[in-house]
């Protein structure tokens, strides 16, 4: 089965898609859209137009969409990420095709280890969350510089792993190792602490 998953925001919607067979690279690609101001309609329209050739395109079986949230309260740009939202679940309705919205999270995990940015790492949480991203692409030997499309690589591999068991089973010792480095690198960091 085709699944199609989506880092999904009003400006920049990095997406990718694949066959749900372990061993599969994904396509990916990144969608600019214009600003359109306070005019959701018009976003929710192009949007949509937007998403109709890229479904046609991909005869998507599944459509994965990363979870929403409000960070702030900006009105105006949470109307335009509902218009986005919209766009995607609408789309997916009109031809019947499954979606589900993934936790944050959940997809991280899976990539990254842990959800969140190590006490070790010195950026601030975003940038080295969306660093890691891409790096977790590269150890994939997928060779990808954006981050929203990383997002959405990663977000495919979730995906993937929730439609097919063969896809989950063969990827299990991989999410593993990632999660084994990850605990080694937090433990050493925690002895170097107490260490000083």
């Amino acid at each position: 089965m085709i699944v199609l998953a989506f880092d999904q925001a009003p400006l920049h919607t990095g997406f990718a898609w694949g066959e749900d067979t372990a061993g599969t690279k994904p396509t990916w690609g990144i969608r600019h859209f214009a600003s359109f101001g306070e005019n959701e309609d018009r976003l929710y329209l192009a949007y949509r137009k937007w998403l109709a050739g890229l479904f046609d395109e991909v005869n998507p079986g599944f459509v994965f969409w990363e979870q929403m949230i409000a960070r702030n309260d900006n009105t105006a740009t949470f109307h335009a990420q509902f218009a986005v939202w919209a766009a995607i679940m609408s789309t997916c309705a009109d031809r019947g095709i499954p979606q589900l919205e993934i936790v944050i999270a959940q997809w991280r995990k899976r990539a990254l280890g842990n959800p969140k940015r190590p006490a070790w790492a010195p950026e601030d949480e975003d940038d080295w969350l969306k660093k890691a991203a891409i790096k977790a692409c590269a150890d994939l030997d997928w060779f990808i510089d954006n981050h929203n499309i990383a997002e959405a690589a990663l977000q495919w591999d979730f995906g993937c792993a929730c439609t097919s068991t063969k896809y989950m089973e063969a990827t299990e010792a991989r999410v593993a190792r990632v999660e084994i480095a990850r605990q080694q690198k937090d433990r050493a960091f925690k002895e170097k602490v107490v260490r000083k």
